[in-house]
């Protein structure tokens, strides 16, 4: 801050004395109230710290983030169970093993989700360690898989015409994360990695068929479906925070999430999101 010449060159010696006073007393009350304000400003910046020190990222956290993902679910085995049990103690199942044929394809389906988060963090100089719990509710998730195999085959019966086919749907409603969280501070960012276990809420159905004709003869079907299957997984991802303010800062983040079969389907899910979180 620059102050006032304390001498007018227009001014005689009574008037220099009163503006040497005047400006001398404006300077020292301009720099007064800009002190706090300094301080103030420098102490309400995200992390600030005496010194060099890190800035802070632990404590309690809360946001909301939104996202598109895809979901990506291998079909490959969703028939075995039903043909292995359809064709048990048969020369067919035990000698060829149709059980083991991939006749349905893996599909992808591309969709949304949003939801919230809710952690906790400690903090050693810039590293930060800390346990997450997440929401999120998806959207468009459902991939759908058709598809028949048919197959000339001669176990020790006979010659026998295999055809193994069908429609198989599932549906990723919404789902949970537990995540331990590890990142290094580097001023207002924070790059961070996590891994942990996720649960899922699906939808599924299946209509399977089997036909078998010549040396064992047969027809076969499945018709099967479930609303609201829990099914486990585990999680794993990279992110940014960013901060914007003391207390607030924005996030980027990929996500990925690999479930346990259900009725033979496996669904994997990837996502990048974007959120806003709050830090106490």
């Amino acid at each position: 801050m620059t102050c006032p010449s304390p001498i007018s060159p227009l001014a005689g010696g009574d008037r220099r004395k009163a503006w040497r006073a005047r400006s001398l007393g404006a300077c020292a009350a301009l720099l007064l109230a800009a002190m706090p304000v300094h301080r103030a400003l420098a102490a309400d910046w995200p992390g600030a710290a005496p010194g060099n020190a890190p800035m802070r990222w632990d404590g309690i956290y809360f946001g909301g983030q939104l996202g598109v993902a895809n979901a990506d679910a291998d079909f490959s085995n969703t028939t075995s169970s039903f043909v292995s049990y359809s064709l048990r103690n048969t020369a067919l199942q035990n000698e060829i093993q149709p059980s083991t044929w991939s006749v349905m394809p893996s599909q992808i389906a591309h969709g949304r989700s949003y939801g919230a988060f809710l952690g906790y963090g400690v903090q050693w100089d810039q590293l930060v360690l800390g346990a997450e719990v997440a929401y999120n509710r998806a959207s468009g998730m459902d991939p759908t898989a058709t598809g028949s195999m048919t197959r000339i085959v001669s176990p020790s019966t006979g010659t026998d015409t295999v055809t193994i086919g069908g429609t198989e749907q599932i549906k990723l409603n919404d789902y949970a994360s537990f995540r331990a969280r590890a990142g290094y501070a580097i001023g207002q960012l924070l790059p961070y990695a996590f891994i942990g276990g996720a649960v899922g809420r699906f939808d599924y159905s299946r209509n399977l068929f089997l036909n078998v004709s010549g040396a064992d003869n047969g027809a076969y079907t499945l018709n099967e479906s479930k609303n609201g299957a829990i099914v486990a997984g585990l999680s794993t991802g990279l992110g940014l925070d960013v901060a914007v303010t003391p207390n607030i800062y924005v996030r980027g983040e990929w996500e990925f999430n690999a479930f346990a079969a259900v009725a033979g389907m496996r669904v994997n899910t990837n996502t990048a999101r974007v959120g806003v979180g709050v830090r106490f």
